[in-house]
């Protein structure tokens, strides 16, 4: 009887975008503190076709979901990496569907902060 083929468990999630509206703040049991946001990415068709968006529902929570909560805005650019989940959106009519979103763990911010001056990389002469 042959083996069964197993497959390496890999569940990676990188992307780079933007949010598309401001973070949503959540709380789970014991007051952990949580963030929910949706972040737009565009991706080119080919030549002279318009830019095609993809919008990722993302999660997060503890020291991550606090920095996306005080620091992120509407249209702040972002990098999350995290994993691949799926969960049930309950509907007030039918039944519950079934959805993906991204289960971040580290959050790279591609802009500085609003309150901080960007940096000048040049050295005085």
């Amino acid at each position: 009887m042959p083996q069964p083929l197993k497959l390496p468990q890999l569940n990676v999630v990188m992307l780079c975008g933007r949010l598309v509206a401001e973070p949503h703040p959540l709380t789970a049991a014991g007051d952990r503190e949580g963030s929910a946001f949706t972040l737009a990415m565009n991706r080119s068709p080919g030549r002279g076709k318009p830019a095609i968006s993809t919008f990722v529902d993302c999660i997060c929570w503890g020291d991550t979901a606090k920095a996306v909560n005080a620091y992120l805005t509407t249209g702040s650019p972002v990098m999350v990496t995290g994993a691949l989940a799926q969960y049930e959106k309950k509907g007030a009519k039918g039944p519950a569907k079934k959805a993906l979103q991204v289960s971040v763990s580290a959050v790279q911010f591609l802009a500085p902060r609003p309150d901080q001056p960007e940096v000048d990389d040049e050295q005085p002469t």
